[in-house]
Order: C-alpha cells, then sequence, then structure tokens
C-alpha cells in the first residue's frame, strides 16, 4: 500500500477567458495543499457548447501556455482537460503533465491522448457508463493509467457516492483507482482514502458569490485544505496496518 495519495482540485476555467481569474483559482489551490490543479469547462462534455470552440480564448495556446506556467511556479502538477482530439493536439504542446478524460468523450480523444504515452486519469461512471472499452484501449499503451469513478449527478448525495466501486475496480486489475467528489462535502474523499483510492479530485470554489465561477458540489479553499489534511493522514494510517498478534 502507498502511504500517499494524490489530491486533484478541478477549477473551471472562466468564461471570460481572464487570467488573473485563472491565476486566482491556481493560488486557492496552493494554498490548500494539492498535488495538481486541473481546469475543465464547467459543462458536460457531451454538450456541443463544451468544446474550446466555443471559447475563443481557450484556442491560444499562449494562455494555456502561461496559465502552466504560473500553476508549476506555485508548486501544483498541471493536468489538461481533452474533450476532442482538436483539443488533444492543442494542449499537447502546453507542457503538461497528463490527461483527465472522460470515457463519455468517446474513443477517438482517449486514443488521442494516450499516442502521446502522457499519465492517463480515466474518468468514468462505473454504475452507468461503464469504462470499460475506453480502459481496454488505453491498457495497450505504455503508460500510467488511473481509472476514477465519477459519479454522474451534482452535487453527488450519499447514495449515490457509490464508494464500494473502488475495491471492485482494483480486483479488475487496474493498478491505480480514484474518486471524482462532487458530493460538497469533504467526507466523501476522505472516506476514499481510507477505503483505497490512490487519487481523489475535488471541485474547488473561490466564493459562494462568485457565481459561473462555481460547480456544483465544489468546496471553498478552507474546506479542501482540511480534506488534504485528512486524506494524508488516513493514506499513512492506511499504509500502516495494526500487527495482528494472535488473532
Amino acid at each position: 500500500m502507498t502511504s500517499s495519495v494524490i489530491i486533484v482540485a478541478e477549477a473551471p476555467l472562466p468564461s471570460d477567458g481572464s487570467l488573473d481569474t485563472a491565476f486566482g483559482f491556481v493560488r486557492a489551490a496552493a494554498d490548500t495543499g494539492v498535488d495538481v490543479l486541473r481546469f475543465s469547462r464547467g459543462r458536460d462534455v457531451s454538450e456541443p457548447s463544451g468544446a474550446f470552440g466555443a471559447m475563443p480564448s481557450f484556442t491560444d495556446e499562449g494562455w494555456w501556455v502561461e496559465l502552466r506556467k504560473n500553476t508549476l511556479r506555485s508548486g501544483l502538477d498541471f493536468m489538461a482537460t481533452a474533450a476532442t482530439e482538436s483539443e488533444v493536439e492543442l494542449l499537447r504542446g502546453v507542457g503538461i503533465m497528463g490527461w483527465s478524460v472522460s470515457a463519455r468523450a468517446g474513443l477517438g480523444v482517449v486514443e488521442a491522448a494516450a499516442g502521446t504515452h502522457l499519465p492517463i486519469f480515466l474518468r468514468a461512471d462505473w454504475t452507468e457508463a461503464d469504462g470499460s472499452e475506453a480502459a481496454s484501449l488505453l491498457r495497450r499503451y505504455d503508460l500510467e493509467l488511473t481509472v476514477l469513478h465519477e459519479p454522474a449527478r451534482s452535487p453527488t448525495p450519499a447514495e449515490e457516492l457509490g464508494l464500494d466501486l473502488l475495491a471492485e475496480l482494483g480486483a479488475r486489475g487496474f493498478p491505480r483507482v480514484g474518486f471524482c467528489d462532487h458530493s460538497g462535502s469533504a467526507w466523501a474523499s476522505m472516506a476514499a482514502v481510507a477505503l483505497g483510492a490512490d487519487v481523489v479530485e475535488v471541485r474547488l470554489a473561490l466564493s459562494p458569490y462568485l457565481t459561473g465561477l462555481q460547480r456544483p458540489g465544489a468546496l471553498e479553499p478552507e474546506a479542501l485544505k482540511s480534506m488534504v489534511v485528512g486524506a494524508r493522514y488516513l493514506a499513512w494510517a492506511r499504509a500502516h496496518p495494526a500487527h495482528r498478534g494472535n488473532i
């Protein structure tokens, strides 16, 4: 068992393309102690308006380079989200540490990301939209694969978290498993770590009053910081099981 857990903060891309706003999320994420920051569109990848093509600022490679540099200077790894094959082409030259890809994006996008041979976090709702086909494709490539359970509903009620799927995914032979927490509380991520998650991803909100800059089920910085402390404690405890004696 590993004594560490990778914690990812997901932040929404500012709708006006403001780098200053994006940098605000970088500063907030760095202060919480997470390891990785990824920016997302803030809407489902199946919606046509969710692609970068509807957001002119985000088709500029220089915009992404500046965001990556700011993220790295803050001590965070920078992960890209790709929803189309053209986005893979755009972002692969930016200097990212890996991809976060939804199984719903389609096998074309999954294979395009795999062709870069960078680490991939494959997100899927394993209770409904099974990601087995995408995972099988990725296993044919020489890359570091992590599969994450991402519940469909946001915010996610407790009865729909599907934390039991972590053990099932591990039993399928995936070397690393994780959980995308859209519950709006710190508890689900900590429970996922206690149950064996190697990666947890949590949505980051700057303020409940900044509409358009908060996705459902997001945590504000202080709550996320508390979750990070708890998750790291549990990962360490999980890696050091008690000696059983003669029980």
